[in-house]
């Protein structure tokens, strides 16, 4: 038992080590955005892209009891900066066309603004279009943006955008993102070529991070189960 909870610990800390790694190859890259001692030009998210709100279902309506052509993005469904496909709601086609302005495309990047803030991501192909919760928004990069819409992403999880994101957020009884305070984040934009590369770096870490993951979750199932095999070994003594 010892010698799982220690290869436990060993996987946690390689688990906080990729976190670490990503953070130091941007300040490595791009340096620290409140100083910006390399000079890289800053922009609002304003000026390269529109935010825009999800809705809330109509009154009176409720989820669809099968799987539709129109998925329904809640913010307990974003994970890992993409969707968990198998838990969507759907909606029925009557419903849909209530609500059929506030969709999300599969090139935009969503953000919740209510409940657990500041989450972002994308959703995947296979559900673009899909409907959008009213706890959510998302910013839609124009034709020209100067923003790979992945470094956006990552950057707004990074603490250059993450301390952003905490500081707009209304104080109240129950907390908000305005969607005109997203767009009052600053992005650093250097070239389109480093905001790739920078992306592509971080996917590599977010996989061998799930890998670490996972493999954590089968020893916490395996430490479960020798447990419950001690405790039904005790018994029958």
């Amino acid at each position: 038992m010892w010698a799982i909870d220690d290869t436990k610990k060993s996987y946690q800390k390689l688990i906080a080590a990729t976190d670490e790694l990503v953070k130091s190859q941007f300040m490595e890259q791009f340096g620290y955005p409140k100083g910006n001692p390399k000079g890289i030009p800053i922009m609002r998210i304003g000026e390269f892209g529109t935010v825009k709100g999800g809705k809330r279902l109509p009154k009176g309506e409720s989820y669809a009891d099968h799987i539709t052509a129109h998925p329904y993005v809640r913010v307990i469904d974003m994970i890992n900066h993409s969707v968990n496909i198998p838990e969507l709601v759907y909606l029925t086609p009557s419903t849909h066309e209530k609500i059929a302005r506030y969709t999300i495309s599969s090139k935009d990047v969503y953000i919740s603004i209510a409940g657990t803030i500041g989450q972002v991501g994308a959703i995947p192909d296979s559900i673009d279009g899909a409907n959008l919760t009213e706890n959510a928004a998302k910013i839609v990069l124009n034709k020209e943006a100067p923003v790979d819409r992945d470094y956006l992403i990552w950057y707004l999880s990074l603490p250059a955008g993450a301390e952003q994101i905490e500081e707009k957020t209304m104080r109240t009884t129950q907390p908000k993102l305005a969607l005109y305070r997203i767009e009052e984040i600053e992005v650093l934009v250097p070239k389109i070529d480093e905001q790739r590369r920078f992306a592509e770096f971080v996917r590599q870490s977010d996989k061998s991070k799930l890998l670490l993951q996972n493999k954590y979750e089968k020893i916490n199932q395996d430490r479960r189960l020798l447990t419950c095999l001690m405790k039904t070994t005790q018994l029958s003594r």
